[in-house]
C-alpha cells in the first residue's frame, strides 16, 4: 500500500513530501488508514475534518480524529455544518448535500494552506459499489468509469487535484493494517442502514452477485479502468465537440447550436448532454440514460420543442440554439430587446426610453431633408426611420397584442401577422411576449429588428421623420422613464 500511495503522488502527480496536502479525515476505517500511512510516508499533512452534525457521535468523532492528528504532529483543521437545518443551495438528497459541503471544505483549506492536493479515502470496494450504482441508475460509459485516481481539473478547482491514492486498494488491506497498527477507527452506523442504495449495494447487492462469480469485485474493479482507458480517447473529442458547439453558458442555462450538434455522433450528443448537466449540478449523479435520451431528441426535434427532463432541469429547442436548463431558468434572451413590462408607453418625438439587458432606445425629430439624412447613413435592422405624416398624432411603444397585423416595407403594402412575422424571422417564443412594437394609434408602424411598415416610410418628399434607433448598453438599468 505504501508503495502504490508514493506512486500515485509522486509519478502520477509530481508531488514531493514537502508539499502540503489536504487529507479529508471522518475517522472512519478508510480515511483514517490514509492519514496513518500518509504520516508513515512522511508527508506534510493538513487533516482536514468536517463534523456534520447528523449523529450523536459527530462531536466524539471530531475530537477523535482532532487527537489522532496532533499525535502524529500534523496541522488539524475542522468545521461545523449543521446540514438538517441547512438551507441547501438547490434540491439534493441529505448524501449529496454532505458530499457538496465536505468538498468545499477541503478544497477551501487547500486554498487556504497552499496545498498541492486533496486527498480522499476512497478505496477500490467503494469504486465497485459506485460502478454498480450508477450501472443501476442508468449511467453511460463515463459514469461506468467510476472514480478517477487524480481529477484535475475537477468541479472544485482548476489547479488543485482530487486524489484518490487508495482507489486499487481493498478496504480488508486496510482493515488488516489498522488492526496489526491496534488502531480502533470510529464506525458510521449509517453505513450499515439499507434505506441507502450504497449500503444495500454492498450487503446485498455483490454478496449475491459473488455466488454467480467469486472474483466479481475484481472483475468489476477492472472493467473500470478499461474503460477510464479508452474515456481519456473520447474526452479529447469530447473537448473538442464543446468547444464547437457550446455557444452559451452561465450558471443557470447551456446553449448548443442546433446545426453543429446534429452533426455531431451520437456519443458524443450524449457526452455533451452529460456534461452540461454537470456544468449546471456538479457533483450530483448524472442523469439518467433515458434523461440523456430525451434531451438528445428534444434537441433534434424538427420544429421549436421544450420538455422536462428531471426535477432540476428543462430542455429547449429554439431555432438556432437549444437549452438544458436549470428548472426555474429562462432561456437567455439578450440578443433581443425586451420592455420592462406589458404596458404601453407614449413616445416623445425627442428623448430616450431604457428598456431590459441594456438595450436603449433613442428617439429624435429630423426636420431637414430626412430623406437624405436616411439615405447617408448605413442601414441597420435596429434602426428606423419613420414620415413625420404618420407619427403626428403620436407615437407609442407596446408589446404584441392578439390579431396584431403589419404591412412589411417589402410587401407593397400587404399585411401579414406579427405571430407569423414572429415565426417566420424566428424570434424565439420565450421574448415575444414583451418584444417591443412601435404604433400609432392604426397601426404597427416597426418591427425592431426586421423592418417598418410600408405605410410609414420615407420619400423624397417627406418633410420631417422621427429617427428611432435601438442600441444595447453595458447598462442594465431597467429604468423606463424618459431621459430630455
Amino acid at each position: 500500500m505504501l508503495r502504490v500511495i508514493q506512486r500515485v503522488l509522486q509519478e502520477t502527480c509530481h508531488l514531493e513530501p514537502h508539499d502540503a496536502l489536504v487529507v479529508g479525515v471522518s475517522g472512519g476505517p478508510d480515511s483514517l488508514a490514509l492519514m496513518m500511512l500518509l504520516h508513515e510516508l512522511d508527508w506534510k499533512l493538513v487533516v482536514a475534518h468536517l463534523n456534520h452534525q447528523l449523529r450523536p457521535t459527530a462531536d466524539q468523532e471530531e475530537e477523535g480524529v482532532r487527537r489522532w492528528a496532533e499525535q502524529m504532529g500534523a496541522a488539524f483543521v475542522s468545521r461545523r455544518v449543521n446540514l438538517a437545518a441547512h438551507a441547501y443551495p438547490y434540491p439534493r438528497s441529505i448524501e449529496e448535500t454532505a458530499r457538496y459541503y465536505r468538498y468545499r471544505f477541503l478544497f477551501e483549506q487547500a486554498e487556504k494552506v497552499g496545498a498541492k492536493a486533496v486527498l480522499v479515502a476512497h478505496t477500490a470496494d467503494d469504486q465497485v459499489e459506485t460502478v454498480l450504482m450508477r450501472l443501476i441508475r442508468g449511467a453511460g460509459t463515463q459514469g461506468l468509469v467510476g472514480m478517477r485516481t487524480v481529477s484535475l481539473p475537477n468541479e472544485w478547482s482548476e489547479t488543485i487535484p482530487l486524489v484518490r491514492p487508495l482507489l486499487s486498494v481493498w478496504r480488508s488491506q486496510l482493515m488488516d493494517y489498522l488492526k496489526r497498527h491496534k488502531i480502533e477507527p470510529f464506525f458510521d452506523e449509517t453505513n450499515f442502514d439499507p434505506a441507502y442504495t450504497r449500503n444495500r449495494i454492498r450487503h446485498y447487492l455483490i454478496p449475491d452477485l459473488e455466488r454467480y462469480n467469486p472474483s466479481i469485485r475484481k472483475l468489476i474493479w477492472q472493467t473500470a479502468q478499461i474503460l477510464a482507458d479508452e474515456d481519456e480517447f473520447m474526452q479529447a473529442q469530447e473537448e473538442i465537440a464543446w468547444q464547437e458547439t457550446v455557444r452559451y453558458r452561465d450558471e443557470e442555462r447551456v446553449g448548443f447550436d442546433l446545426e453543429t450538434f446534429r452533426r455531431l455522433p451520437q456519443a458524443l450528443r450524449r457526452r455533451l448532454v452529460r456534461r452540461a448537466y454537470q456544468v449546471l449540478y456538479p457533483g450530483i449523479d448524472p442523469l439518467e440514460f433515458a434523461q440523456v435520451e430525451n434531451v438528445v431528441n428534444t434537441l433534434l426535434a424538427p420544429q421549436v420543442a421544450r420538455r422536462r427532463i428531471n426535477r432540476l432541469v428543462n430542455c429547449l429547442r429554439d431555432y438556432e440554439l437549444g437549452y438544458l436548463l436549470m428548472r426555474f431558468a429562462f432561456p437567455p434572451h439578450q440578443a433581443y430587446p425586451q420592455l420592462p413590462s406589458k404596458e404601453e408607453l407614449a413616445l416623445p418625438l425627442s428623448g430616450s426610453l431604457r428598456l431590459n439587458d441594456g438595450w436603449i432606445l433613442q428617439v429624435e425629430t429630423v426636420s431637414e431633408q430626412p430623406y437624405q439624412a436616411m439615405q447617408q447613413r448605413k442601414a441597420d435592422r435596429f434602426e428606423a426611420w419613420l414620415d413625420g405624416q404618420v407619427c403626428q398624432e403620436g407615437l407609442w411603444i407596446r408589446p404584441p397584442r392578439e390579431g396584431d397585423r403589419f404591412a412589411p416595407l417589402s410587401m407593397g403594402g400587404r399585411t401579414n401577422k406579427i405571430s407569423k412575422i414572429f415565426i417566420d424571422r424566428k424570434i424565439p417564443i420565450y421574448v415575444r411576449a414583451r418584444y417591443p412594437l412601435i404604433v400609432n394609434q392604426q397601426a404597427v408602424l416597426w418591427v425592431p429588428g426586421y423592418t417598418i411598415s410600408h405605410f410609414a416610410r420615407l420619400t423624397p418628399e417627406s418633410q420631417t421623420a422621427v429617427h428611432l434607433r435601438l442600441e444595447q448598453t453595458r447598462d442594465e438599468s431597467e429604468d423606463s422613464t424618459f431621459e430630455e
